[in-house]
């Protein structure tokens, strides 16, 4: 089958404006480091302001990297152990896939792709590709380095013990243009008086996203800094994450300076740069695409399907193409049996719900 195209229009061109509700937080789960699913704060971290001259480099050597691909595992595990009207949905998926949605009009160099299946009439949107490997050594410890930060943010401890495995998620609800979207992204820490998780209640208005950026000295670090911030706010918005909290470091790779932003006035932050960036074009942009994904592979209708999204930025275009549900990558050492990259069990469980929901 031909595949469908949607060419972008150029950054520079006004889109028709659209609505981004806020995020609404239904639950919270944990991820220990055997990447088990627990419903409770056991992985929540409670911010503390790290010293200016912590060294980012810090227990690089015994750092633990998770690379595995999980596809959509941990957030259709979530949902079915939640019973999550997922059938009410347009699309499920979590936060990163949204953020390349939301991002992709200012994106003149890097490729993505998605894999898509269809249950019901909800569009499941997973990553086709394992996470991203480091380049080179200097891409490695770039990469550590946020980690190290989060590290010095969330711990008095001075020895760095850095494992990707652990996270505390959330998941929400929200709507871009017309589509409903139930979705889950990690919150790094929450900005209040540490004390007993088992108990603790987490709000969103107290959810903080870490960054680390290179100090800024020249114009043309203020314009990569500038362009970085687009990224920051839709990593932050679409979980609804009121503050971010930036770590400067220098090229030794020591803090140097911190600094706090409100997720919603970054867009004012870039006002009158060379790399201004307008946060209603992106929602526009997104909603357009959501739109052509979600009424492509509807109109198709194959459930026995996989569909490839990508988006080549050379063309400036995302296409869909229909594919066989065996053209994935598949988890090393997988846990389970799959129907495409959704586990079976899970799978049929959806299908059933979903004709319950067709024919109550």
């Amino acid at each position: 089958m031909h595949a469908k195209l949607f060419r972008l229009p150029t950054h520079t061109q006004n889109l028709k404006r659209t609505e981004l509700s806020y995020p609404l937080q239904l639950h919270t789960y944990s991820i220990n480091s055997n990447r088990s699913i627990l419903y409770n704060n056991e992985s929540l971290n409670f911010y503390n302001r790290p010293s200016i001259g912590a060294d980012l480099k810090n227990g690089y050597q015994n750092a633990l990297f998770y690379d595995k691909i999980e596809h959509l595992d941990q957030l259709l595990f979530v949902i079915d152990n939640l019973h999550l009207d997922w059938f009410r949905y347009g699309v499920v998926t979590f936060r990163g896939l949204l953020t390349k949605l939301a991002t992709v009009l200012y994106n003149y160099q890097d490729k993505w792709s998605m894999n898509a299946m269809l249950i019901g009439n909800t569009v499941f949107l997973s990553d086709s590709d394992p996470p991203a490997a480091p380049k080179n050594e200097h891409h490695r410890m770039s990469m550590y380095s946020g980690y190290a930060f989060e590290h010095y943010c969330t711990s008095d401890d001075p020895d760095v013990k850095v494992n990707t495995a652990v996270q505390w998620a959330t998941i929400n609800k929200l709507r871009i243009g017309s589509t409903r979207i139930l979705t889950a992204g990690e919150v790094d820490c929450v900005d209040d008086i540490p004390r007993d998780r088992d108990t603790y209640k987490p709000s969103q208005s107290k959810y903080v996203e870490l960054k680390t950026s290179m100090q800024i000295r020249n114009q043309n670090q203020q314009d990569n800094f500038d362009k970085k911030l687009l990224k920051f706010y839709f990593q932050s918005y679409l979980l609804g994450v009121p503050k971010i909290i930036v770590g400067f470091k220098n090229r030794d790779g020591i803090l140097v300076d911190l600094k706090e932003y409100s997720t919603l006035d970054l867009p004012q932050q870039v006002k009158g740069s060379a790399y201004e960036w307008n946060p209603k074009n992106c929602t526009s942009m997104a909603a357009m695409l959501l739109e052509f994904i979600t009424s492509t592979i509807k109109r198709i209708g194959r459930t026995d399907k996989l569909y490839k999204v990508r988006y080549n930025p050379e063309e400036r275009a995302v296409t869909i193409e229909i594919t066989h549900l065996e053209e994935i990558i598949y988890p090393a050492d997988d846990l389970y049996e799959r129907y495409g990259f959704i586990p079976l069990d899970i799978y049929n469980k959806f299908q059933e719900q979903a004709t319950s929901h067709r024919n109550p």
